[in-house]
């Protein structure tokens, strides 16, 4: 379990800011500047944000590994992810919602959802 520094933060009592959190934790900042980063590219507060939009746009920052769905063999879920994944800053992105994977764990402030479909991981580049 892990917040990202929230509840340290200038804003403590934020909620849907899952994009906020696994920014601070993949790449280890401050809650508050990961907020204020991502303030500035559009998030609006307490609402969820189109983070692989923003992330596909950063690819000095981002290296984005897609998981489609192939008929016949099943989705990449969050265990499989950090089971092939164990070494490397990731965020992976599931149905409405993003985490961190720090060299194959998973940092999140709610229960992470094991058997969630992975969408896309983008590999933090820079930070290993």
């Amino acid at each position: 379990m892990d917040d990202g520094g929230r509840s340290t933060s200038r804003r403590p009592k934020q909620r849907n800011d899952c994009t906020v959190r696994a920014i601070a934790i993949a790449e280890s900042l401050e809650y508050d500047r990961a907020y204020d980063e991502l303030k500035d590219a559009g998030r609006k507060c307490a609402t969820g944000f189109h983070f692989s939009v923003w992330a596909n746009q950063q690819p000095e920052r981002f290296e984005k590994l897609s998981f489609p769905a192939v008929k016949g063999h099943p989705r990449m879920n969050v265990e499989r992810f950090c089971r092939q994944f164990t070494q490397g800053r990731y965020i992976i992105k599931t149905a409405k919602h993003v985490m961190a994977v720090k060299d194959g764990v998973v940092y999140d402030a709610d229960s992470p959802g094991m058997e969630r479909c992975v969408y896309a991981a983008y590999r933090v580049i820079n930070c290993e």
